[in-house]
């Protein structure tokens, strides 16, 4: 809860910094991820084809290390392809993925990043779909993000994961489910 208060805050403290630049967008990563060298690219060309919010594929900077590294490797590969490929696919919207995203500056402008939860990857694409905000995955901007390789570290990681989606599914179940039902729109049952 200390790590995510503090990480809240500095969300917070970095858009309330930048509000008056004239930056076109923002990328979110964890201090430990790498980027391809052309990710900021394929981010600025989705941005261009009129999406406003963009997830990248999360790959794995440690994927042989031990089982715990190769089973969160190849949940992301199954998230990347069968959960926002697909969904590309389809026409329908992606979904954050807790690192390596793209917003537009209009976006944070006008709805902000007022996350309540421990996750606000999943907390900030309910906002986005409660306000029509399509989500682009874009597999070939790539982000390699660092898995623990301690069975402990990832049960507390999990757990906080699992109480933050629980915290996310009461704040905006129904809301997602009203928007999905008064106004038809998928995504908002999709997200719920």
């Amino acid at each position: 809860s200390a790590n995510y208060a503090t990480s809240n805050l500095n969300a917070k403290y970095t858009f309330d910094t930048l509000k008056n630049s004239d930056y076109d967008a923002y990328v979110i990563f964890d201090a430990d991820n790498i980027v391809d060298e052309n990710f900021l690219k394929h981010m600025n060309d989705t941005l261009n084809e009129g999406y406003l919010v963009a997830q990248a594929f999360r790959d794995s900077k440690n994927p042989s290390d031990n089982y715990l590294t190769g089973s969160y490797t190849m949940f992301y590969y199954l998230q990347n392809v069968f959960y926002n490929e697909s969904r590309m696919v389809l026409k329908r919207s992606a979904a954050i993925n807790g690192t390596g995203f793209c917003v537009k500056k209009s976006v944070i402008d006008q709805y902000g990043f007022q996350v309540k939860t421990l996750t606000e990857d999943s907390e900030f694409t309910g906002i986005c779909s409660l306000n029509n905000v399509k989500i682009a995955f874009v597999k070939d901007a790539i982000t390699y993000d660092e898995h623990p390789t301690n069975f402990k570290v990832s049960w507390r990681q999990r757990s906080r994961w699992t109480s933050g989606s629980y915290a996310c599914l009461k704040r905006y179940h129904k809301s997602l489910f009203k928007n999905f039902w008064k106004n038809g729109n998928f995504c908002s049952f999709d997200s719920l």
